[in-house]
């Protein structure tokens, strides 16, 4: 093989990586606010070999991981559609190709490798205990072929996973301090972390405390709601919750919707369990008041008064009824799939709010008026979707007009068949640009109108699509899928007029 032909290989692949994971960084820029814009070479449809595009892709993305954070990194990872394993084995290659690793390099390779085992472990490994072997397996087309060799100087780690699965409460967990201790111990091996007996090993604890981790906070979470449906039959309204960092009188309205919000991904910064401490307070207050507070009492109902004889003489007034004895306070089992947890839970709360497991500041949820909902493209999808199920029941290739609040939409026969024929990647992009165009357009309608809507957001929200769509474009090249490729770019084409157009009336 010729040189020219190598390089021409090696800038091919380049530009397939560069595809690959410009997704994510395209959500990472939107979400870290890091006043970033988007790579326009990557938005483009046309792979150039210039040495200068090259650079200046590279010096993009170069810049998006100096500034971000591996919860930034997680966040993106989360939204569920940019996951795919080629993504994550790009994303790992990028990282463990760099010559110079930061620790927030390391903390994102140790997130990617878990995530990447994961997703792509068969599901037998997900219900039994792994050993070294079955991570190697798994990582071997990241990492290689690697030797499942745990070094000496990782056999704490077998140490802190037996305590891990001890623990019974997110209190526990805190008060062990397994997370941290292990955090701990990635800091100070520095390049050591990186050698593939090391990075197996710790892949082995993650994975497992990510298992422990949820099932502990299932039962957490299950208590509280138990806990709070107890304390409103007890007739209570409000709870002081200062030791949690919430307010004197918290309404238990509001302490539903916290435990709600404590189901939602994981996107706090990268720490070992800080952001979970106000919630083991929060049980302990709840635990304390079930066990404090009285039985509600029922109102006794009236005697029913007895017919009296005409002729009898009035009997005196009886006297008050004597007040009913107040209930004893009863122990409350918290039902969970894992059985009766009420005792464990409650001695471990006990202790939450005496520990000192995080130093970190506790997050105060002040009550806050309502906000209009931010645009989403999935919630747009749907709505879009909606529509086309009655419009073009007879006709599912035809073009359609659809209506977003009062904005019109003209779909193109490829976009309404992906809404009701297409099941594959190719009909989600497709479904998911369209999407995007309907929110950017309804902005721009609504501006027009004197209204104020947040176009910076929106822009940076299409420009996370046409990462994806670049993305779509190419796996469709790859499958050899002409006429999905050919689709794609159309209606990249499309948004990426729209976006252009929003952006130059902006200025």
């Amino acid at each position: 093989m010729s040189t020219t032909t190598v390089s021409l290989n090696n800038i091919a692949a380049q530009w397939r990586a560069a595809r690959r994971i410009y997704p994510v960084y395209a959500i990472m820029v939107r979400h870290s606010e890091l006043g970033l814009e988007p790579c326009r070479d990557l938005e483009s449809p046309i792979d150039r070999n210039q040495p200068e595009v090259l650079a200046r892709i590279a010096q993009w993305f170069d810049f998006v991981d100096e500034h971000s954070r591996p919860e930034h990194l997680r966040q993106a990872l989360q939204t569920g559609h940019v996951t795919k394993e080629e993504s994550l084995r790009a994303l790992l290659r990028r990282f463990l190709d760099k010559q110079k690793r930061s620790g927030a390099d390391r903390d994102k390779i140790d997130f990617l490798l878990v995530q990447y085992f994961a997703q792509c472990a068969p599901h037998s490994m997900h219900n039994r205990e792994l050993d070294l072997d079955d991570v190697s397996q798994v990582l071997e087309p990241v990492l290689g072929e690697t030797v499942p060799h745990q070094p000496r100087w990782l056999d704490v780690l077998d140490d802190e996973l037996k305590v891990l699965r001890e623990c019974r409460s997110l209190a526990q967990l805190l008060e062990k301090k397994v997370l941290a201790n292990v955090r701990r111990l990635k800091e100070e091996a520095g390049e050591q972390y990186f050698a593939p007996g090391a990075m197996l090993a710790f892949t082995r604890f993650n994975f497992t405390a990510r298992h422990a981790f949820f099932r502990l906070l299932h039962a957490d979470l299950t208590a509280m709601r138990h806990a709070l449906q107890e304390i409103e039959k007890r007739g209570a309204k409000t709870l002081d919750c200062t030791s949690a960092g919430l307010s004197a009188k918290e309404s238990l309205e509001s302490l539903h919707r916290i435990c709600h919000d404590w189901k939602t991904p994981f996107r706090a910064p990268y720490a070992a369990g800080a952001p979970f401490q106000p919630m083991t307070r929060v049980l302990a207050i709840l635990g304390t008041a079930v066990a404090t507070l009285p039985m509600k009492q029922e109102p006794a109902p009236a005697p029913a008064a007895k017919a009296q004889p005409k002729a009898a003489a009035p009997k005196s007034p009886t006297q008050a009824p004597k007040p009913a004895e107040e209930a004893s306070t009863h122990e409350i089992h918290f039902e969970t799939a894992q059985g009766k947890i009420s005792t464990e839970i409650m001695e471990a709360v006990k202790q939450a709010n005496q520990q000192n497991a995080s130093t970190a500041e506790i997050p105060v949820y002040a009550a806050a008026e309502p906000e209009a909902p931010a645009a989403d493209v999935a919630t747009c999808v749907e709505y879009i979707a909606e529509q086309l199920k009655d419009l073009v029941q007879d006709h599912p290739t035809a073009v359609a007009t659809i209506h977003y609040h009062e904005t019109k939409i003209l779909l193109s026969s490829w976009e309404v068949a992906a809404y009701t024929k297409g099941r594959n990647d190719a009909a989600s992009a497709l479904q998911r640009a369209v999407g995007a165009r309907a929110i950017l357009l309804d902005a721009v309608e609504r501006k027009k109108k004197g209204a104020a809507p947040d176009l910076a957001a929106v822009l940076n929200l299409a420009h996370a699509e046409i990462g994806l769509l670049q993305e779509a474009i190419a796996q469709a090249k790859d499958a050899k899928n002409i006429d999905g490729a050919v689709n794609l770019a159309a209606t990249c084409k499309r948004l990426l007029g729209l976006i252009d157009e929003t952006e130059r009336k902006g200025k």
